[in-house]
């Protein structure tokens, strides 16, 4: 598995959860060695901050959000080889990784053979490290022509993402006040890439 991070970070408008104002909202998805966290941030001028985050199953307004969005939208899975060892281990692979009954795994194999299964690149680069680790070529291929995420992050066609917390390397915590870890995040699009605490 890849030690890089691949992440997603859209920033919008929103109404505080606390006082319902609006508010700027921070949120996003990243694998973080081999494994997907996501993050929420709200900075109401009224209330203050706010800052939830987890591990694995990311909300799914949030998803929603991330695969539609103009600039990031969605990746595929692309798995190049056709054989039979291939078929067979990515079925296993994909059955073991995403908790599917064989039938629906088999599907989901159709749908990668055919280019078809999408989701976040995070999601699909979780996938691919995977699936490399267990022998198959594979790769995470941003939907539209995007830069492939082959084990690091991809390029993202020079855009910065939004401020990411940085992930412990031992998995303790993800920087934010939710888990009281501390953790220096990266301003990212900051003029001088001015680091923010």
């Amino acid at each position: 598995m890849s030690e890089d991070m691949v992440a997603e970070y859209l920033r919008w408008m929103a109404a505080c959860p606390r006082c319902g104002g609006r508010a700027a909202t921070t949120g996003g998805q990243a694998l973080v060695s081999g494994r997907l966290e996501w993050s929420l941030e709200t900075a109401c001028p009224a209330c203050g901050g706010l800052a939830v985050c987890g591990r694995d199953d990311t909300p799914a307004e949030l998803r929603e959000r991330l695969l539609a969005d103009g600039e990031w939208g969605p990746a595929v899975l692309e798995v190049p080889g056709s054989g039979t060892t291939v078929v067979v281990t990515v079925l296993k692979v994909l059955r073991a990784e995403l908790g599917l009954r064989l039938s629906d795994a088999r599907a989901v194999v159709e749908e990668v053979r055919s280019g078809g299964f999408s989701g976040t690149m995070p999601e699909m680069a979780r996938l691919a490290d995977v699936l490399r680790a267990a022998g198959v070529e594979a790769r995470a291929v941003r939907v539209g022509g995007g830069t492939p995420a082959e084990g690091r992050p991809p390029s993202y066609g020079g855009r910065s993402p939004a401020p990411a917390p940085v992930a412990t390397r031992d998995g303790s915590g993800c920087g934010h006040a939710c888990c009281g870890r501390p953790a220096r995040r990266i301003a990212a699009g900051v003029p001088g890439g001015a680091s923010a605490p």
